[in-house]
């Protein structure tokens, strides 16, 4: 389980990809400033989390041990 948060824009949208570029996990029109994303089931490994707010684009790398 981790969080994002200080997202700026509403209707923001946020997306999770494996490292084979599928996406696991995708939430659009977020209106809230945080968000808590549970991942808990997925496989352990490397997951990249993608933010668009605007046209600010964010990239972050999320590892599951």
């Amino acid at each position: 389980i981790f969080t994002i948060s200080n997202l700026h824009v509403a209707n923001c949208q946020l997306s999770i990809y494996d490292v084979h570029g599928n996406i696991i996990y995708q939430q659009s029109n977020i209106k809230e400033s945080t968000v808590t994303i549970d991942l808990s089931t997925r496989a352990k490994g490397v997951y990249f989390v993608k933010v668009i707010e605007d046209t600010r684009v964010s990239l972050s790398k999320v590892v599951l041990d």
